[in-house]
């Protein structure tokens, strides 16, 4: 089984004192992902450089993206690695592993949609080794400042690993009643309810209708990008769904498909890959204005034709219908199902912990 160990925070100021913290939790196969955002502060000081944060992630210029590599690479990753090996722990550092695309918006050089390498690091841990990863991804044309806990969550998901702990200083993660919880073993997960931004709420009808009412399922263009998120609100307003930014939607307008009617979107959804042989169906709205039934089913049948065709072999979703998603072939599982589900997304959720969604799963195979 492999552990993934994320440590961050001030904890970092005395590698020494961080290494008997990951020692107390690395045993088997274990990676290591660090950040270092007081180092980066201090090192942006000592440059002249200022920083500046908007929605709560550094902004990132050429200027404040060469003082993040000389922080983590220069400073935190290599006393990191050097106290590891003191202490007889087989790190070995590594850049390069995790990939993203570049964040639109006013951020400058930071990384959205993480993903982790999964053949190289299994490579490294099934040697003995320990690879320890900093907060830093290859982008298309650079590399690009990543948040700890999505690059955490990453190399979690890639492993398909059995634990995701984080080593902070901040006292811990909070449910939606604003209350600290517990830390919780993996065998206790499913007790972890999920959520995410999209439950299925539609009618149930055959394609073949959809047709004849002359409705299209397309891929989602940025020109829809305003009706989505208008859609979505709406849902979200009534504590449906989680509502969905329009930078967030356009970086992830890919994943989306949408029926268009005479030019009118009246449903939308989308499929997130999230190893190389699970996807999950989220986002998955209809039309409040101008419903047309069947569209529901009809969005979910052209998600599972391109997750047919991306050789994924289990679709899931989180979903306050079951009944729709069952007559569909869904099955109802545990959310131990689902670990990269609850690592990635749901940790960040405003109702983790008090999550009434459905986990559901279809075998493609």
């Amino acid at each position: 089984m492999t552990k993934v160990v994320k440590i961050g925070g001030a904890l970092l100021e005395n590698p020494a004192k961080a290494v008997n913290e990951i020692r107390s939790l690395a045993r088997g196969r274990t990676a290591i992902v660090h950040g270092g955002g007081m180092q980066i502060t201090r090192m942006l000081e000592r440059m002249n450089v200022p920083s500046t944060f908007i929605e709560g992630l550094r902004v990132t210029d050429e200027s404040t993206l060469a003082a993040v590599c000389a922080a983590l690479l220069g400073e935190v990753h290599t006393a990191l690695i050097q106290a590891l090996y003191q202490q007889g722990l087989p790190a070995v550092g590594i850049v390069g592993v995790v990939r993203a695309e570049k964040k639109s918006g006013p951020w400058g050089f930071v990384g959205a949609n993480v993903r982790a390498d999964a053949t190289s690091l299994n490579a490294i841990l099934d040697r003995g080794k320990m690879p320890v990863i900093p907060t830093l991804a290859m982008g298309k044309n650079s590399l690009l400042n990543v948040n700890g806990d999505e690059t955490a969550a990453a190399v979690a998901v890639a492993l398909e690993c059995s634990e995701l702990l984080f080593l902070t200083d901040v006292e811990g993660v909070k449910d939606a009643g604003s209350k600290f919880r517990q830390r919780r073993h993996d065998s206790k997960i499913e007790s972890r309810e999920s959520c995410h931004g999209g439950r299925s709420w539609s009618g149930a009808c055959g394609p073949d209708d959809l047709r004849r009412c002359g409705v299209n399922i397309r891929p989602a263009t940025h020109t829809d990008i305003d009706t989505i998120v208008s859609m979505i609100a709406h849902y979200a307003a009534q504590g449906i769904m989680l509502p969905r930014s329009h930078s967030g939607l356009a970086e992830s307008l890919s994943n989306y498909v949408v029926a268009d009617l005479d030019g009118q979107i009246v449903g939308c959804g989308g499929l997130e890959q999230y190893s190389s042989s699970t996807a999950e169906i989220f986002g998955l709205a209809t039309s409040p204005n101008k419903p047309v039934r069947g569209t529901g089913s009809a969005i979910v049948e052209a998600l599972i034709e391109k997750a047919r065709s991306g050789n994924i072999a289990h679709v899931f979703a989180l979903t306050l219908a079951p009944a729709f998603f069952q007559k569909m072939g869904f099955r109802t599982v545990q959310h131990t199902h689902l670990p990269m589900k609850v690592w990635k997304d749901c940790i960040a959720c405003p109702k983790y912990g008090n999550c009434d969604e459905i986990a559901m799963v279809l075998d493609l195979n």
